[in-house]
């Protein structure tokens, strides 16, 4: 599979999550994530490995500049213009006290499913690092 043979003989690498994101902007918040910096070297080159792999497979690359981060929640659609640019006003100074250190040792493959409730996560696929 795509992802195996990007993650062959790759070692667990650490990243480090400290500021606050969003997409697209502070008065349109619509994604919230955390920053990823550490050993991105590792993070950028599985990356592109995983999207080599799936281009041969059929698969469009990405047309956006691959972006470091975790996503860790989405503002709902009915979410007004206001209340998203409120969001977006606390996230600015809203910051983490110090940085959370994370070991990345899988690549998992995910299924993303948005209900009405919230969104449902299904893993589809695990790859661990053999190196």
């Amino acid at each position: 599979m795509a992802i195996d043979e990007a993650t062959q003989g790759m070692s667990p690498f650490h990243l480090e999550l400290k500021d606050l994101g969003v997409f697209p902007n502070l008065n349109k918040v619509n994604i919230i994530w955390v920053d990823a910096k550490g050993d991105l070297d590792k993070l950028t080159y599985l990356q592109k490995q995983i999207e080599s792999n799936m281009e041969q497979l059929g698969f469009t690359r990405e047309d956006r500049d691959f972006t470091p981060h975790l996503t860790i929640g989405r503002v709902r659609d009915y979410a007004s213009p206001d209340d998203r640019k409120k969001i977006g006003q606390i996230l600015s100074q809203t910051a983490f006290a110090s940085a959370q250190v994370i070991t990345v040792g899988s690549v998992n493959l995910m299924k993303s499913q948005l209900t009405n409730t919230g969104a449902i996560y299904t893993r589809l696929y695990a790859s661990m690092f053999k190196g």
